[in-house]
């Protein structure tokens, strides 16, 4: 019987390139023997150094097309979604600075009408904005613009694909972003971030009106970096996260007895930015962090690596069932606000049992917990000493321990950015479906648009030096 042999001469670049396809585009700066190895385990067969080079070669360069073939048709996908989703914003900006016989791609905003208008008419004014980087043959950064549903489901409203975050492309974004809104004068609205490059500039020149949070959870890691002190970190949460004045004073003096240089270091930052107890509460968001926004980038890091068109799609296939199956949701809730706001009032009447109330004749009823400590609460001015039910909107224990004494239902004093009326505004528009590329009907005639000049690397680089013979 004749031995196996592991050297095929069948195992052309050609096959490799076919078979290791999904690999090498996941690992396209991957070194050539790590490719062999891998050829070997699946398949037990041995390949040369110069066979494994031609393979990337053909991936990275069948990759390389792909990319650029979907930056020559989005001019055209924008005017399919206009056509398929009137009312809808989408913008295609092309390189001033670059001499070609075909425009070059430079940024694109998108924001369907469903988004915006649900935005607009029922969420929480509170709009997180982050950028994520695209690993795509041609970089970028991908920046979105999400909010809260009522039941504290993200709800994409705005995303934006261009070079790099500076502030001159961040005023970009959030230009658009206020055209596409048409935001009342007056009424109020909150920006939440991580603080990026140029970001605050921009939210500073075309929102001067607007509030400003910071991800505590990036300025934790941020001073963490400085002082490399773990051991104060789950003090600095407590004091970000009390929702009155006094209480934060005790627990900033608390960590300043403990060290007087990292309390100084906090509150170097804008206290209203970043501490509970100084957000506006007509935002009715008692957020601290920005998880809105990594919830969002959770959903597209797999399709980051991906065409720009295989990017859009995701997303627009991806609200529009999201549009569709929570409307349907919403038609099945049993109360009058969603189930986010009746879990947070269970938890919080659980407490309230715990509670002493003491009352005379007037608006106003003192709380007392088990240790003695007392809060005020107004049901004319919709108030506690705590701060959290006119920063939330949501009752908290001691309103709650008071709508008991009364014989009330805390239930109907919960904020209507919590109803179920709310939230059936937010979801009542319906993003459509696009046409098949071959069966696109548009007035578009413009001619193909040139991938951006922001390569992260050639095909050449990305594969590292020839190998030697």
């Amino acid at each position: 019987m004749c031995p196996r042999v592991a050297e095929n001469k069948e195992a052309t670049s050609r096959w490799v390139s076919s078979v290791l396809k999904s690999l090498i585009q996941s690992n396209p700066k991957g070194k050539g023997k790590f490719f062999k190895n891998e050829l070997q385990e699946r398949y037990a067969v041995k390949v040369g150094s110069q066979t494994v080079y031609r393979a990337k070669r053909i991936v990275l360069e069948n990759l390389k097309s792909n990319h650029a073939k979907a930056y020559a048709k989005i001019r055209k996908y924008g005017n399919v979604i206009r056509v398929m989703n009137p009312g809808s914003d989408v913008f295609v900006a092309l390189n001033p600075n670059v001499v070609s016989v075909n425009p070059t791609f430079f940024r694109f905003y998108l924001s369907f009408k469903a988004c915006k208008i649900g935005f607009k008419n029922s969420c929480r004014p509170l709009i997180g904005v982050d950028g994520c980087h695209l690993t795509g043959q041609f970089g970028g950064v991908l920046l979105s613009a999400t909010a809260l549903d009522e039941d504290s489901g993200i709800v994409p409203i705005a995303l934006c694909i261009y070079e790099s975050e500076t502030t001159e492309s961040w005023t970009w974004f959030l230009r658009l972003l206020r055209e596409s809104l048409e935001w009342e004068e007056g009424r109020p609205i909150c920006f939440i971030s991580d603080r990026q490059k140029g970001g605050l500039a921009a939210i500073s020149k075309e929102r001067p009106e607007a509030s400003n949070r910071y991800c505590f959870r990036h300025l934790i890691a941020n001073f963490i970096a400085t002082f490399k002190n773990h051991n104060i970190n789950g003090k600095f949460w407590h004091a970000a996260r009390v929702a009155n004045c006094g209480c934060f004073d005790e627990a900033m003096a608390a960590i300043r007895s403990e060290n007087a240089k990292a309390a100084d270091w906090m509150m170097s930052e804008p206290v209203e930015r970043w501490a509970r107890h100084g957000f506006d509460p007509r935002i009715k968001s008692d957020h601290i962090t920005n998880n809105m926004s990594e919830c969002f980038n959770s959903c597209i890091k797999d399709e980051r690596d991906k065409p720009v068109l295989q990017l859009l799609e995701h997303f627009r296939r991806r609200i529009m069932v999201r549009f569709c199956e929570k409307w349907e949701e919403v038609e099945k809730f049993k109360d009058s606000i969603t189930p986010y706001a009746k879990e947070m009032l269970d938890t919080n009447e659980k407490e309230a049992r715990k509670l002493q109330v003491i009352h005379g004749r007037g608006e106003w009823y003192e709380i007392v917990d088990k240790y003695g400590k007392k809060f005020l609460v107004s049901v004319a001015d919709v108030m506690c000493d705590c701060g959290m039910w006119q920063m939330s909107g949501l009752p908290c224990m001691h309103a709650i321990a008071m709508f008991m004494y009364r014989r009330e239902f805390a239930q109907d004093y919960v904020h209507w950015y919590y109803s179920k009326e709310a939230m059936k505004l937010t979801y009542n528009g319906t993003i459509n479906p696009i046409p098949d590329e071959s069966r696109a009907q548009t007035n578009d005639c413009s001619t193909s648009t040139v991938p951006p000049t922001h390569a992260i690397a050639d095909v050449c680089s990305q594969m590292g030096s020839h190998p030697k013979p």
